[in-house]
C-alpha cells in the first residue's frame, strides 16, 4: 500500500495548527562569580500565529504572550525546587551550583572548573525523561497496525464493491503495516535530538528530511518521480486553505490510489473514488465513517483528529503534544564570547547562547541543550604573560588538565605563575616549573608556550 504512507507523510506536516495556545518556558541562565548559575524562569501563554515556521517555537517578541495560568499544585511544586514561596506569577529564580532543578523533568549538571589563568565551565541538560528505545519501537508497531486496519476499515466502505479493491486490500493488509513502521522509526531515528533545539539547525533539518523523505518514497515505490510536482503543489495548497471549493484538488491522492487499484494512469477515474478528489467529500466520507459502527473499535473518541495525532506522535516517536500543543522552551545562557563548545545558537547581540525547542510528552527523543565556555582571567595573565594568551579552546584544556592534578601540585603550579615575569623569555621560566609530576608540567608548559606563540 504505497498511498498509506503519503497520507501519514501529510497528516504528520499538519500536526502544528495555527492559532493554539501554548506555554513558553523562558529560562535565563547567568554563570555567577561564585561558580554557582543563577535561574531565571519565567512561563507565558503564547499564540502560534498562522506564519510560524516549522520545526522550532517562534521568537517570544514575535507571539502575543501573558503570564501562563498555571494550576497551584504546579506553581509551588515548581517554587520548592527554586526553593522560594509559591509566587503569585509562574517567575521563579535561584541559584544552583551543580544539580538542576528539573522544573519541566530531566536532568541537568553545571561543572565550574577555575585557575589562576581563567576559568571553564560545562553546562548540559536534558529536557524531558530519558528515552527508552524499545518503548518507541513497540509504539511504533502498535501505532503502525492501528492506523493500517484503521485505513482499510475506512476505505473498505467507499470501495470494497470496486474491481480494483482486492488489489489494494492485498496491498493493505500485506506491506503496509511494515511500511509505515519502517516510515515512522525512520523520521524518529533521523530526527534531530540535541541539534533540534537550535533554531537555524532545527530549520536546516526540516528541509534536509523533506529531501530525504522523498527520495525514500520514490526509490521504495511509494511515489514516481513525476509525481512530486503535482503533490507538492497539492500540499502547498492544502497549507494555504486553497483547496476547499476546488472539487478536484486532491486529484493526485485520488490517482496514486488508483495505481494501486491496477488502474492504469491514462484511464479515467472510476466513480468509486470520487470522494478522493476534493476536501469537502474526503471530509464527509470521513466523518461518515466516524460516526459509524465500524470505527467504534478504534476508539476514536470525542476528538477522533486528536486521537489520529496520538497514534502519527506513536508511529514517529516524537511523544504526544500536551492539551493540543506541545509546551514550548526558550533557553538563553547569557556569556560574553562564544562557546568552545555548543549546540546553541550564538547571539552575537544578545550576548550568549540561545536554543529553543518544543517540549513534547511520551518516548520521543528528549531535548539536549549543551554549551562549554571559558572565561580567562585577563588581568592575571596581562601581568604574569604580557598579555592574554590563554582563551576559548587553549584555556579550556589548560584549566582542565589543571583541575586534574593533585592539590598539592595545583598549589606548586598557583605559586610558580605568581613568579612569572612577562618581560624575561617565558620558555626558560616555564622550563624551571618543577612539580615533581615531568609528564604533567610538560603539558601545561606545552599549552601556554602554545598560546605565547613560543613553539615552532
Amino acid at each position: 500500500m504505497r498511498i498509506g504512507a503519503l497520507l501519514l507523510v501529510g497528516m504528520m506536516g499538519f500536526a502544528l495548527a495555527t492559532g493554539c495556545e501554548y506555554d513558553a518556558y523562558e529560562l535565563t541562565l547567568e554563570p555567577a562569580d561564585d561558580g554557582s548559575l543563577q535561574r531565571t524562569l519565567a512561563i507565558r501563554r503564547s499564540v502560534l500565529g498562522a506564519d510560524a515556521a516549522p520545526g522550532a517555537p517562534p521568537p517570544l517578541a514575535d507571539v502575543g504572550h501573558r503570564p501562563a495560568p498555571l494550576d497551584a499544585a504546579v506553581l509551588a511544586a515548581i517554587a520548592e525546587r527554586y526553593g522560594q514561596a509559591p509566587p503569585a506569577q509562574p517567575a521563579f529564580s535561584g541559584r544552583f551550583t551543580n544539580e538542576m532543578p528539573a522544573e519541566m523533568g530531566g536532568h541537568g549538571r553545571y561543572l565550574h572548573l577555575d585557575s589562576p589563568l581563567g576559568s571553564a565551565s560545562i553546562y548540559a541538560e536534558r529536557f524531558g525523561p530519558a528515552t527508552d528505545a524499545l518503548t518507541v519501537v513497540d509504539n511504533a508497531r502498535a501505532a503502525g497496525d492501528t492506523l493500517a486496519e484503521l485505513l482499510e476499515t475506512w476505505l473498505a466502505r467507499e470501495l470494497a464493491d470496486a474491481d480494483g479493491w482486492p488489489a489494494l486490500r492485498d496491498t493493505l493488509r500485506g506491506s503496509l503495516r511494515h511500511d509505515l513502521v519502517n516510515l515512522g522509526l525512520l523520521f524518529w531515528k533521523s530526527a534531530p535530538d540535541d541539534i533540534a533545539i537550535d533554531i537555524d539547525a532545527a530549520d536546516r533539518w526540516h528541509h534536509a528530511f523533506g529531501g530525504r523523505l522523498a527520495l525514500h518514497l520514490v526509490e521504495r515505490g511509494y511515489v514516481r518521480p513525476g509525481d512530486l510536482p503535482p503533490l507538492f503543489r497539492l500540499l502547498d495548497r492544502v497549507s494555504h486553505n486553497d483547496t476547499t471549493d476546488d472539487e478536484q484538488a486532491l486529484a493526485p491522492l485520488a490517482r496514486l490510489v488508483a495505481r494501486q487499484m491496477d488502474i492504469d494512469d491514462g484511464a479515467p477515474l472510476p466513480a468509486e473514488l470520487a470522494f478522493l478528489t476534493s476536501e469537502a467529500s474526503l471530509h464527509r466520507s470521513w466523518q461518515q465513517f466516524v460516526a459509524s459502527g465500524q470505527a467504534q473499535r478504534f476508539e476514536l473518541g470525542d476528538d477522533p483528529g486528536a486521537t489520529l495525532a496520538g497514534h502519527i506522535a506513536r508511529l514517529t516517536g516524537q511523544g504526544v503534544f500536551r492539551a493540543g500543543m506541545p509546551d514550548a522552551l526558550h533557553l538563553h545562557l547569557a556569556i560574553d564570547e562564544p562557546p568552545v563548545v555548543t549546540n546553541g545558537r550564538w547571539d552575537a547581540t544578545r550576548g550568549g547562547v540561545a536554543w529553543a525547542a518544543w517540549l513534547r510528552e511520551g518516548p520521543s527523543l528528549p531535548r539536549l541543550a549543551y554549551a562549554i565556555w571559558t572565561e580567562p582571567n585577563e588581568a592575571v595573565q596581562r601581568e604574569r604573560l604580557g598579555r592574554v594568551a590563554l582563551r576559548g579552546q587553549s584555556l579550556l584544556h589548560w584549566v582542565v588538565y589543571y583541575n586534574a592534578l593533585a592539590p598539592d601540585t595545583r598549589q606548586q603550579w598557583r605559586d610558580a605563575l605568581a613568579g612569572l615575569d612577562p618581560a624575561a623569555p617565558p620558555a626558560a621560566q616555564l622550563e624551571a616549573v618543577d612539580t615533581g609530576h615531568p609528564a604533567d608540567d610538560a603539558r601545561l608548559r606545552e599549552w601556554l608556550l602554545e598560546a605565547l606563540g613560543e613553539v615552532d
